[in-house]
């Protein structure tokens, strides 16, 4: 008799957590509720830089540090805008109009991997990406790695605490910020965010978009009055702090134009691609051995 196993799906994918991260080593920022962030208090989040042919730089996006040669962003980042494409990142720096010096760095992008089934329908789907660095960086405590893999997902998606999300995004009195900010978000259940969704479609609130499905790669969240994260902000992270430990919840896909919180804001989940996150990773480091 011939017995056959069913291999259950991968569960586990601590492998994906670089070890010591999503522990804050600087003793020297000074916790602020909302508003700038100080010097190490996010230390794996980076921010996007897009050139043209002329060498001129804007930042365009965020990103979240989860090796020391991997950055997470959407996937949507990686399209160029008006003429400038993704030449860089800078680490360890939260004003990016600053000249940058250490403990910043500015590390050259060696290749961006979009998850394969992105696209716009009309709105981003699958909306991932893994940015490899032309060299891996050195951790300080300015420059840190976020977890990505929790065992318990409701502690990180839905934490007690609430989510935070940061970035260089679009603050109510400026169209964005030369200095990293963030703010609390609450977690919205899928069915609630969907029926939001819904009727804002119905209603003309969504542009040409009348009808919106939020998918189970998605995870919605929201912040109270104007807070909430914006254009500037896509691709940066939405997070949970676990104990001392701060996790990958998500990255910023798309929210409201008026950038506001009138609707929830739309994250990629990350726990849905942590199979292929773990892939693109470790053929990565394959790449490099061979």
């Amino acid at each position: 008799m011939i017995s056959r196993t069913i291999s259950e799906p991968k569960s586990d994918f601590s492998n994906l957590n670089t070890p010591k991260c999503g522990i804050r080593t600087s003793l020297n920022f000074r916790i602020t509720f909302g508003e700038t962030a100080g010097g190490g208090q996010f230390p794996w989040v980076v921010s996007l830089i897009y050139k043209n042919r002329r060498r001129v730089a804007i930042p365009l996006c965020g990103g979240a540090l989860v090796s020391p040669q991997h950055v997470l962003t959407a996937a949507h980042c990686d399209a160029g805008q008006g003429g400038f494409s993704l030449a860089s990142v800078i680490l360890g720096q939260t004003d990016i109009s600053a000249p940058v010096e250490l403990p910043g760095v500015e590390v050259e992008v060696e290749k961006v991997i979009r998850h394969p089934q992105f696209r716009r329908n009309p709105v981003a789907e699958m909306d991932i990406a893994v940015i490899k660095l032309m060299r891996p960086v050195k951790f300080s405590d300015m420059i840190r790695p976020i977890c990505l893999y929790s065992p318990d997902l409701e502690e990180v998606e839905n934490p007690e605490t609430g989510l935070v999300v940061a970035g260089w995004g679009r603050t109510e009195r400026e169209r964005s910020s030369s200095l990293l900010q963030y703010t609390f978000l609450d977690y919205v259940a899928m069915g609630v965010c969907q029926a939001v969704y819904g009727a804002a479609g119905r209603e003309g609130k969504l542009g040409p978009v009348t009808t919106l499905e939020i998918l189970q790669s998605q995870l919605c969240a929201q912040g109270t009055g104007a807070t909430d994260s914006c254009t500037g902000d896509s691709g940066g992270p939405i997070m949970a702090r676990v104990g001392s430990t701060w996790y990958l919840a998500g990255v910023v896909s798309f929210g409201t134009q008026q950038c506001d919180s009138s609707l929830p804001g739309i994250y990629t989940r990350i726990s849905y691609f942590y199979s292929w996150i773990e892939g693109v990773m470790q053929r990565s480091i394959v790449e490099k051995e061979g």
